[in-house]
């Protein structure tokens, strides 16, 4: 196994965590917070918003748009909107991050499991005295 990776695999609460933590990252609040669904807020210097849903279980997630302020949105049609250029780079640099933050999430189960099990006292080795 390499240092830092995990023999489990992800939980729903293992993606909502990456997700918090990826957003934290990169300054994007959290503003809703159910099973499945994680809503977002970004503000760029007071001047730019955005409001996400990240729709997330155990296997990944999908990012939909909600709400922006000062975002030129538009939407055309029903399968098309028009948004400004920067939206699309900060949702890119997010779903970029949250990987990355699931892999501090990994790490941490790992220590917190390494600590539970030094703890334990099925894991105490016996120690031997020397015979007379």
């Amino acid at each position: 196994m390499l240092p830092g990776t995990s023999t489990h695999l992800p939980t729903t609460e293992d993606a909502r965590a990456a997700i918090i933590l990826g957003g934290q990252h990169l300054g994007w609040r959290v503003t809703g917070d159910n099973i499945g669904r994680i809503t977002l807020f970004y503000n760029r210097k007071n001047k730019h918003t955005i409001t996400i849903h990240v729709i997330y279980d155990a296997y990944g997630f999908q990012v939909r748009y909600a709400d922006s302020t000062n975002m030129n949105y538009e939407k055309v049609d029903e399968n098309t909107a028009l948004i400004h250029p920067n939206y699309n780079r900060w949702i890119n640099n997010l779903i970029k991050e949250i990987p990355e933050a699931m892999k501090e999430v990994n790490a941490a189960k790992a220590r917190a499991e390494l600590i539970r099990a030094l703890k334990s006292p099925s894991s105490v080795q016996p120690t031997h005295k020397e015979q007379p």
